[in-house]
């Protein structure tokens, strides 16, 4: 299910892209004039799972989105910019133990306590793949070098 207000905005940009002037993580960056601060106090907290989280993963290059893992069988993916929810993924019957994208982000796979994992499409939440080898799977990774393997 969608939240956001439009899937793509007037300049025809997916709700999955970007915000302008954000750069890749990547990006060669000078580490040792950057400075890390221990958090003083909270800024946000992101409401939505009816239970638990059990995994928490960042967007790959840019981190401007966040996917979560939930106790409620249920898989949500959140806008760091806007603090909220942007999609959710409903398809498991138990708990989500493990969520990954894959390098690019546009998929992602979910492990759950059903013992099924699920290859979903980011932008659409339409399941592309579903697979089982009547075991709980615990933790999920894509290949380094192949994204159709994990």
């Amino acid at each position: 299910k969608f939240h956001g207000k439009e899937d793509f905005d007037y300049k025809g940009n997916s709700w999955m892209a970007p915000p302008a002037g954000l750069g890749s993580v990547t990006a060669q960056v000078d580490i040792d004039h950057h400075k890390c601060y221990i958090p003083k106090k909270c800024v946000h907290r992101f409401t939505g799972h009816n239970k638990g989280v059990h995994r928490i993963r960042l967007f790959p290059n840019t981190g401007h989105l966040l996917l979560s893992a939930g106790l409620d069988a249920k898989c949500k993916v959140w806008s760091v910019e806007h603090r909220q929810v942007m999609r959710t993924y409903i398809g498991h019957s138990a708990a989500v133990r493990d969520v990954q994208f894959n390098h690019t982000g546009t998929k992602f796979v979910s492990a759950s306590f059903d013992r099924y994992l699920r290859l979903w499409k980011t932008e659409t939440g339409e399941v592309l793949q579903t697979f089982t080898n009547s075991k709980v799977p615990y933790v999920v990774k894509f290949y380094p070098h192949d994204d159709n393997f994990f």
